[in-house]
C-alpha cells in the first residue's frame, strides 16, 4: 500500500526518525507487547513509551491488538501493523510504501462467532474513532470489517425483532 498524502507521509517519516518510536516498532514486529514490556526491553522511559505508542497508534502504524488481565491489572498489548515501511522519493514528493505485517501471532486469537479480535480501531458501522472494536472476517471471502460493541448490540436486537 502506498501512502501519498503529504501530511500523513510527513508524520510517518517523523515517527520513523524518532529513536524511541523505532525501538517500539522493532519490539512489536514479531509479537505483541505491553508498554511496560517494551520500555523495559528497549530501555525507554515508561512515560515516553506510552506517549510514543499513542502517537504510533494515532498514525495507524501500531494497534492495540488485545487486552489482557495480568495480576489483576488490565494490560493493552500492542502489535506493529506493517513489517516494512519504505520511504521513497517520487517526482519531488515523498511516498511511504507500507507492507502489511501478516505474520501476526497476536492477531490470530480465538474465534467467537467469526469475531477474531478486539482492537482499538474506527467502527465501520457508526464511524466512531479509536474505540474498541471486534474484527469480523467472512470465512469464505476476504471481506473484513470492524464493529464496536454498541453497534453489535444494536444489530443483535434488530435481528431478534425480525
Amino acid at each position: 500500500m502506498l501512502e501519498r498524502d503529504p501530511d500523513r507521509v510527513r508524520a510517518i517519516v517523523n515517527a520513523l526518525s524518532d529513536e524511541y518510536s523505532r525501538k517500539i516498532l522493532t519490539a512489536t514486529n514479531d509479537e505483541g507487547k505491553s508498554p511496560e514490556e517494551i520500555a523495559s526491553e528497549q530501555k525507554i522511559p515508561v512515560s515516553t513509551c506510552y506517549r510514543r505508542i499513542h502517537d504510533l497508534v494515532s498514525l495507524s502504524i501500531l494497534q492495540a491488538a488485545k487486552i489482557e488481565i495480568r495480576e489483576g491489572k488490565k494490560l493493552t498489548i500492542y502489535k506493529r501493523l506493517y513489517k516494512n515501511m519504505l520511504v521513497k522519493l517520487e517526482a519531488n514528493n515523498l511516498v511511504v510504501e507500507l507492507v502489511p505485517n501478516t505474520d501476526s501471532s497476536v492477531l490470530t486469537s480465538k474465534s467467537v462467532d467469526n469475531a477474531r479480535i478486539i482492537t482499538l480501531r474506527d467502527c465501520d458501522i457508526c464511524m466512531s474513532k479509536n474505540i474498541f472494536c471486534k474484527l469480523f472476517a467472512s470465512p469464505n471471502s476476504a471481506s473484513r470489517f470492524y464493529i464496536c460493541q454498541q453497534c453489535e448490540k444494536r444489530i443483535s436486537k434488530e435481528r431478534e425483532n425480525i
